[in-house]
């Protein structure tokens, strides 16, 4: 997507209001400004021309790419290497 233009939105009641429009960098970042916390988007085509329009079709919202998952598993084999440390410590000292 490096040189696209992409749209950043802010959803209010009726519809959807243009921030800024962006361009995609060499390496597929972007970067906007925000003065405050709020529902957005950003899509490939300006929303806010038309706010009868919704957003299309599987366009993630912002803050979709948490991976939970990950961090559940990060921390179990945290908990699992901290018990087997502390036992081997016990172990050593009888």
């Amino acid at each position: 997507m490096a040189g696209q233009t992409l749209y950043y939105s802010q959803k209010v009641e009726a519809g959807y209001t243009l921030v800024q429009s962006v361009k995609v960098d060499s390496e597929g970042y972007i970067t906007v400004k925000q003065d405050h916390c709020s529902t957005y988007v950003v899509t490939t085509t300006d929303v806010s021309k038309d706010n009868s329009a919704d957003v299309p079709a599987g366009t993630p919202d912002t803050g979709d790419s948490n991976h939970v998952i990950m961090y559940v598993i990060i921390f179990m084999v945290s908990v699992a290497l901290l018990a087997v440390t502390v036992g081997s410590k016990i172990r050593k000292r009888v």
